[in-house]
C-alpha cells in the first residue's frame, strides 16, 4: 500500500514541531495561535507527498525506520514554513528537510534542489602579483640554453 497524504498528515503534529524548538521561539512563530502551527504541517505534509510522488516512490512500502526520517523531514519543512509566516527566511530548514527526505527515499546527492547533482568547483582568485610564475618563465635563461 502506498503512503497517503492523509497517512502523512497524521504523522506530523503541532506537538512533535513544538518539541523540536524552544518554547519560547515556536510561541514566537507561532504567534500564539495554533492555526501557523497548524497551517505549517498541513504544508510540510502536502511538501512531503509530493516529493515523494515526484521521485517516483509513491508506491513503495516505507519501513518504520524511513518513515521516521520522512517524519523528521516533515517537522523540519513545517519549521520552515513557520519561518516564512513569521517572514524570517532561513533556507537551511528546507535543504535540511530535503536532505532528509531524499535520505529516507534512497536517493543520493547532495544537491538541495534534490535532483542528485551538484557542483563542486575551485575558485580563483586575481591580484597585481597573481600573473608571477614560480616555476619561471619560458623566456627566462634558465630555459634557454
Amino acid at each position: 500500500m502506498s503512503i497517503t497524504l492523509t497517512e502523512l498528515k497524521g504523522m506530523i503534529t503541532i506537538e512533535g514541531v513544538s518539541r523540536a524548538l524552544d518554547n519560547q521561539i515556536f510561541l514566537s512563530l507561532t504567534s500564539n495561535d495554533g492555526s501557523n502551527a497548524d497551517t505549517a504541517c498541513n504544508r510540510a505534509a502536502i511538501w512531503a507527498y509530493s516529493y515523494i510522488n515526484l521521485k517516483c516512490k509513491a508506491n513503495e512500502l516505507f519501513t518504520t525506520d524511513q518513515k521516521e526520517v520522512i517524519t523528521e523531514a516533515m517537522i523540519t519543512m513545517a519549521i520552515y514554513e513557520l519561518l516564512r509566516i513569521s517572514e524570517f527566511y532561513d533556507e537551511e530548514y528546507k535543504t535540511d528537510a530535503i536532505n532528509l527526505m531524499n535520505a529516507a527515499l534512497g536517493i543520493s546527492g547532495g544537491g538541495s534542489d534534490g535532483n542528485g547533482s551538484s557542483f563542486i568547483g575551485a575558485a580563483s582568485a586575481r591580484d597585481e602579483k597573481s600573473h608571477i610564475n614560480k616555476f619561471g618563465s619560458p623566456f627566462t635563461s634558465r630555459y634557454h640554453r
